[in-house]
């Protein structure tokens, strides 16, 4: 894999910025940070068929200049940010998507839920009918179902362990990359404030 680290100033790709007038930036892009899913986009009347992608994500994190420092935003040790942190972190956020159906939990054309089979009733007022309500999983426990009706009628049924229910209206590729954004940004705040 490559790691393309790329350290931009302002003012001049050689001398340090000025204070207060640059920034740093440190990005990450390996070719095994990736993830490959299924999805579909639905809005008010229209719906993609369900299809798939393979994703590869790259991370840019930028600091700015600090007042009184030299070089800005770079660290007593030396780093803007921990890139070897920021590798790890894209990885698990790839991890808990690959191989998903990416569901969107916010859509105003979908209705997701989550149905419990086994036990011979369900969950959400839905009920498993014949030999699906004696199913279990292999660990003995009931299987769980998410069912995605459709605006037009269609309807999906998908084991819960290949579903992805993220926080999202629509499962386009910008909204795919503000979440992992979002989550990337949530988690390395945490490993910082725990260090």
């Amino acid at each position: 894999g490559k790691l393309v680290l790329v350290l931009r100033c302002a003012t001049s790709p050689v001398q340090p910025p000025p204070v207060m007038a640059g920034f740093f930036e440190v990005s990450v892009s390996r070719e095994d940070i990736k993830f490959h899913c299924a999805h579909f986009v639905a809005y008010k009347g229209f719906r993609e068929r369900l299809h798939g992608h393979n994703y590869t994500l790259s991370v840019s994190m930028r600091a700015r200049a600090a007042v009184g420092s030299d070089w800005g935003g770079v660290s007593a040790d030396g780093y803007v940010v921990d890139f070897g942190d920021i590798k790890t972190l894209a990885r698990k956020l790839c991890k808990e998507l690959n191989e998903h159906l990416i569901c969107p939990t916010r859509s105003d054309v979908l209705l997701v839920r989550t149905v419990q089979l086994g036990g011979g009733g369900g969950v959400d007022g839905a009920v498993a009918v014949g030999a699906s309500a004696e199913k279990e999983g292999a660990s003995g426990a009931p299987l769980e179902q998410v069912c995605i009706e459709c605006e037009d009628g269609a309807s999906f049924s998908i084991p819960r362990s290949d579903v992805a229910l993220l926080p999202i209206v629509h499962s386009t590729a910008e909204e795919l990359a503000h979440y992992l954004w979002v989550r990337l940004v949530r988690e390395y705040r945490l490993r910082a404030l725990r260090a």
